[in-house]
């Protein structure tokens, strides 16, 4: 029967299913005629009935199906419409793995955006800040060191941590000296209140205290932040015993608000 295509000649029309999946059974060889002859690209007759029957010419006299010893032959023409399906079938998978990728490509792209200004927010957030100066009027008890005296200090801020460095130094030693007081400066960040802070509390320790010289080991001292009645925040330095001092050295460490 010939083989027309032609619409207005055909009916029941669906489209061919599972080509893929049967072209993907066959195999291809390389071989030779057992009478002679050069290699040649084939498929096995034989084999490829096992998946496409109907494209297999297979000799028969309408008894014996089909009849030995006579060639089976396969029908190339025929099969292409399967290969053009099997093509179709893997273009429609492209297809999808490329939809696919670059949806993850985009929701990867939004994510590396997120993640981005997450950066961006967290590296504002912790954006180191700096102040320098000198510490204002000093209250000792006892009688305070004289000459010349020289306090600075400096402060880092990294986030909400603030870190407050600073001594100070006089050339002419107090005597019977065991504290000493000054204000936070003004340039420094303010303190964050621990929940219910109350006036006359301490704030935070930090290390440093009070020496009778620069070189002279620091022991049995204490540095703090302090919050008064007034509710002003004070540095506070305490020795544990009355002595000659020449040097104060504040190191502390706080919250911001």
């Amino acid at each position: 029967m010939p083989d027309y295509s032609d619409t207005r000649f055909v009916t029941d029309i669906s489209n061919v299913t599972g080509a893929k999946t049967r072209i993907r059974s066959i195999q291809p060889v390389n071989c030779r005629y057992n009478f002679g002859g050069g290699f040649f690209r084939t498929l096995i007759a034989q084999d490829f009935y096992n998946t496409y029957p109907e494209y297999v010419n297979a000799p028969d006299d309408g008894v014996t199906v089909p009849i030995p010893g006579l060639p089976w032959e396969v029908n190339y023409d025929r099969m292409i419409i399967d290969v053009i399906a099997a093509w179709k079938e893997l273009d429609a998978d492209v297809t999808t793995v490329e939809s696919t990728a670059t949806s993850a490509a985009t929701a990867a792209s939004a994510a590396q955006s997120t993640a981005d200004s997450a950066l961006t927010a967290a590296n504002a957030a912790v954006i180191q800040t700096a102040g320098n100066g000198t510490f204002g009027d000093l209250t000792w008890d006892g009688t305070p060191p004289s000459g010349t005296i020289t306090k600075p200090f400096q402060w880092y801020k990294h986030g909400s941590v603030v870190q407050l460095f600073g001594y100070v130094k006089a050339t002419s030693p107090g005597l019977l000296v065991s504290t000493l007081s000054m204000d936070l400066p003004s340039s420094c960040p303010t303190p964050a209140d621990l929940p219910d802070q109350a006036n006359d509390s301490w704030v935070s320790f930090g290390s440093g205290g009070l020496a009778s010289g620069i070189n002279v080991a620091l022991s049995g001292n204490s540095c703090g932040l302090y919050k008064n009645s007034s509710g002003d925040y004070e540095i506070r330095l305490n020795a544990t015993a009355v002595i000659a001092v020449s040097y104060a050295s504040i190191q502390l460490t706080y919250m911001a608000a």
